[in-house]
């Protein structure tokens, strides 16, 4: 017989709940609306806004946004920063004084919220329908996380990152006593529980009794700003950008962090000078890299640009460790972009393994195997060629922003019901 703990990993099919919770305040007329134009208040929760430029900001912008489309009432707490938007409809955005004491001191992106935006955290959250809070780990999502608890608030639980396998024993040995305790409290006290990668659940389900089963939906993707172009286009693009027809062009997108796996793509770029290399990112280890005739680095792009680079690119590297599935192997693979990612990114969609390239990133020889691995697929670029149309096609058909709304829309109103 099944164990409880494993049954709760199964995939569920979404369907609203049929139960009803009364709450002080809360008009009878609010439970007779039609549940198609139910209409919520939903306070969504991220560690820091869009200008980070960080995967979890950017998908929660994506959710955010179409929420605000379909008339929901959207208030997004998150860190302050010199770039933070004004309202947008019914998108309202709130920075959060905080204390960055922790990433000075570690790297660890943590930020500690303080000040005034507290209380106006707790009053948005004792006002709202649901709380909608992205990675527990993050100081201001347990916040968060608590005042919802405190008022009795429905609150959905987007799981992006599990185990974190960072160099220092004793970060990594820290992180796993934080997701087996703080995050096992976390994911139990939340109303539901969504997993972007299947990786990142099976190992939380591993570990916890969920008393309700978690979901695994994937990240969608804005295939209108993302998407193939002809070949043709595509060298008009490497033209603009100065970079030769026939160079194979190698991608990384993302923070400039350890678990990116920039300590294994520095030397590659010596080791490799044929290759044509673009960095696109910022981050503590940025300084490590130096433009060179075959290295470019860019910072700050508009996602119409960044679309250009996967276009023009040959295919993305991505040797990233402890960080589920990411959206810039999303984006690359709708533009048609192949991608090298470590084994334990590619088992972040089962579905999409088949299209993806993987390797070790924690063999002996991890650096010899990446460089063979690249210089055999950059020499021979009529594989990659062939490989661009299946994965632009699995792109549009798995990874949809407006199913993962529909769903997390499903989710909200089948716990406040």
């Amino acid at each position: 017989m099944r164990s409880h703990r494993h049954a709760a990993c199964d995939w569920l099919s979404v369907h609203p709940l049929l139960c009803f919770r009364a709450r002080k305040g809360w008009p009878l007329k609010r439970f007779m609306r039609s549940r198609m134009g139910r209409k919520f208040r939903i306070v969504s929760v991220t560690h820091f806004f869009p200008s980070r430029r960080g995967g979890i900001e950017l998908v929660a912008a994506a959710i955010n946004r179409r929420l605000a489309e379909r008339g929901h009432e959207v208030a997004w707490f998150a860190s302050a920063d010199a770039e933070t938007p004004g309202p947008d409809g019914g998108l309202s955005y709130h920075p959060m004084q905080n204390c960055g004491l922790v990433e000075r001191l570690t790297g660890l992106p943590l930020p500690i919220w303080i000040g005034r935006g507290i209380p106006a955290l707790w009053s948005a959250i004792r006002d709202c329908d649901a709380v909608h809070i992205h990675d527990f780990i993050y100081p201001g999502s347990l916040l968060a996380l608590a005042f919802a608890r405190v008022h009795g608030k429905t609150t959905v639980l987007t799981q992006h990152i599990g185990e974190i396998p960072y160099n220092s024993k004793v970060l990594s040995a820290t992180l796993s006593a934080v997701n087996r305790t703080v995050g096992s409290l976390a994911l139990r006290c939340a109303s539901r529980v969504v997993f972007i990668s299947n990786v990142v659940q099976a190992y939380f389900c591993s570990k916890i009794a969920f008393p309700r089963a978690p979901l695994y939906l994937p990240n969608g993707v804005n295939t209108q700003l993302f998407h193939p172009v002809p070949a043709s286009e595509r060298m008009l693009i490497r033209a603009r950008l100065g970079i030769p027809e026939n160079a194979p062009v190698c991608l990384f997108v993302g923070r400039m962090v350890e678990k990116k796996g920039l300590h294994l793509l520095l030397p590659l770029v010596s080791r490799l000078p044929a290759i044509h290399w673009i960095f696109v990112g910022q981050g503590p280890l940025r300084s490590e890299l130096a433009p060179s005739s075959n290295v470019r680095i860019f910072d700050g792009l508009a996602h119409a640009d960044l679309a250009d680079l996967y276009r023009a690119a040959d295919l993305l590297v991505l040797p990233s460790r402890g960080e589920g599935f990411p959206l810039v192997v999303q984006e690359a693979f709708a533009c048609g972009l192949p991608a090298l990612v470590s084994d334990e990114t590619a088992a972040g969609c089962e579905a999409g393994r088949p299209l993806l390239f993987e390797l070790s990133v924690t063999a002996p020889d991890t650096v010899e195997q990446w460089q063979r691995r690249l210089a055999d697929l950059t020499a021979d670029r009529a594989v990659l060629e062939a490989r661009r149309g299946a994965v632009a096609e699995f792109a549009g058909q798995a990874w949809s922003w407006d199913h993962a709304v529909d769903v997390y829309t499903e989710l909200y109103q089948g716990c406040v019901e």
